[in-house]
């Protein structure tokens, strides 16, 4: 039954792929989410724009993309984790869309491609806190990149291999890789995007030390950061990219600056580098003045807190919200380096309550979109499969026939089981027949204590009715099939095999029934093949035939046919 069932899902998932290649693009259902058919509004902009305000609708255009052969497999499960890792935070599933691209043919076929997925993981994984899938996708990266002769990409691996060890308990040998990538690297860049990626290497350090109050080792990352921004402002001037992203760059570098140096007592030089950052375009994002609030916290001035975040005072409710409490933790910070330990504990418990409060409104939300998104995922995965199918018409010929394959198959066994089952009633409907001998026999294993000649008749009739009817000659015929037919317990028939002879158990008398049954057969065909004996005599195989046979007789069949010969 359970193949059968395998069977027909497998029947039901391929005629629903064959029916989605039969339907026009023009009728899907994707369209009347989208509305709009212009292949350029199926390219990834423009559906990573529309996943920041309709997750659900880029996730349908992906699905469009992918039925229309505008996106291979592997770039519709690597677009769709890049949707749930920005938009969605559920970093599960985007690691599964992720583990999806991978197993994709176009992925174990091209390395670099491969390469690209492997990335996504380490970045999600680490995101998530996930370090073991890091870990393992950053080996496979580095072996990789470095059979491609990526020595670069390798390094990158190198890098987020140490940042995983740092995470793991291993904080010195994981700083020593990364700082060794690092150098390694700065020797080898020479496009933006290497400049940038190491650039941001650079600051991911930075902020560890800053993290491990490693003032001096923070100092010397944020000098070493800005001598690289300048020497990638001078290779590509004139840049947007360069200008405002360095931009942002050089003012988290002078903030995490100016920080380490006040901690290390040189409160003027700090103040001076926190005024040359506040003059810079980025100090007037809502980042940027975030990241002051982190400098006015640092050197304990909640007034300056306050004020940086315009915060209001407190009226006894609180904003349910993630952004107001990262700015309620800060004023707490600067309330507790300025040793104000009342207002300070104050914050915390309102901190301690917002938080539950988001983590229950969070997990409800978050388990009801993964939910909805889990119940689209199948028809996702049989859209990629249809476009799949159109683009390969060989595979649609292969499962076609493995379909018919498997549909004969299971019609044979179903064909085979059904002949076996009715062979098993014909010969249980014929047993039942012998209604005469039963009911003599029922009333002989009624009497209660039997007499010597009670007992002796009940063997004797228990013997007849099993030589006549030839019960033994089913080879499925177990102790409790015969109780059955007999109209008496198991026990009950112990009992009387026992009669028999004391230890005497049920496969033995089947045995020597059949055993006798074999020699009569010896006798009136003297031509049959031993292996016909043994299947007539109910016995499953030769072989159990001839052990049985020498065990009971003390001689094989062929000794025994060969003496009968001879008399």
């Amino acid at each position: 039954m359970n193949l059968l069932k395998a069977i027909r899902h497998i029947f039901i998932f391929s005629g629903t792929a064959l029916a989605c290649l039969c339907c026009s693009p023009d009728k899907a259902d994707s369209n009347k989410v989208s509305g709009n058919s212009d292949p350029q509004a199926i390219s990834e902009e423009y559906i990573r724009n529309l996943g920041k305000t309709d997750l659900d609708g880029a996730m349908y255009k992906v699905t469009e993309g992918a039925s229309k052969g505008i996106f291979t497999p592997l770039e519709a499960n690597l677009l769709r984790a890049k949707l749930f890792y920005q938009y969605s935070e559920d970093y599960d599933q985007a690691l599964q869309w992720c583990q999806e691209a991978l197993m994709t043919k176009e992925a174990q076929e091209d390395s670099l491609k491969r390469l690209e997925v492997l990335r996504n993981i380490q970045t999600i994984a680490q995101t998530k806190k996930d370090y073991p899938a890091m870990l393992s996708a950053c080996r496979q990266g580095q072996d990789l990149a470095r059979s491609l002769g990526l020595e670069l990409d390798g390094l990158a691996f190198d890098y987020a291999v140490g940042r995983c060890m740092y995470y793991t308990g291993q904080q010195e040998e994981g700083l020593r890789v990364m700082e060794e990538s690092v150098e390694k690297a700065l020797k080898m860049v020479k496009t933006q995007s290497e400049y940038g990626h190491w650039i941001t290497c650079i600051g991911n350090l930075t902020n560890t030390y800053v993290g491990a109050e490693n003032w001096q080792k923070a100092i010397q990352k944020c000098d070493q950061q800005q001598k690289v921004l300048q020497e990638m402002a001078l290779k590509f001037p004139q840049d947007d990219f360069s200008t405002n992203w360095g931009d942002r760059v050089l003012f988290y570098s002078r903030i995490n600056k100016a920080i380490s140096l006040w901690e290390l007592g040189q409160a003027k030089q700090a103040e001076n580098l926190f005024s040359q950052a506040l003059k810079q375009d980025y100090a007037s994002t809502s980042d940027g003045v975030f990241r002051q609030s982190g400098y006015y916290a640092k050197t304990g001035r909640p007034d300056k807190v306050t004020e940086c975040l315009e915060l209001s005072p407190y009226s006894g409710q609180d904003t349910v919200d993630r952004r107001y409490v990262s700015r309620l933790s800060r004023l707490e910070e600067a309330y507790r380096v300025a040793k104000d330990s009342t207002n300070a504990n104050l914050l915390a418990e309102r901190i301690a309550g917002l938080n539950r409060q988001i983590e229950e409104i969070e997990s409800r939300t978050v388990a009801a979109d993964v939910e909805g998104y889990k119940s689209k995922n199948y028809k996702f995965k049989i859209n990629d499969l249809s476009a799949t199918l159109k683009t390969n018409n060989i595979i649609l010929i292969a499962l076609s026939a493995l379909i018919l394959v498997l549909l004969i198959a299971g019609t044979a066994q179903y064909i085979n089981k059904y002949r076996r089952r009715k062979t098993i009633n014909t010969i249980l409907s014929e047993n039942i027949k012998i209604k005469k001998e039963i009911e003599t026999l029922r009333s002989l294993i009624a009497v209660q204590n039997p007499k010597t000649e009670d007992k002796d008749r009940q063997v004797s009739s228990l013997v007849s009715i099993f030589k006549e009817k030839q019960f033994f000659l089913n080879k499925m015929m177990s102790i409790s099939m015969a109780a059955g037919l007999l109209g008496c317990s198991q026990r009950e028939l112990r009992r009387m095999i026992e009669a028999i002879e004391p230890g005497m158990t049920f496969p033995r008398f089947i045995s020597s029934l059949r055993i006798d049954y074999a020699k009569s057969l010896m006798k009136k065909e003297p031509a049959l093949p031993v292996s016909e004996i043994a299947d007539q005599s109910g016995f499953y195989s030769t072989r159990t035939f001839q052990r049985t046979f020498l065990a009971t007789t003390g001689q094989t069949p062929s000794d025994y046919r060969s003496k009968q010969k001879n008399d």
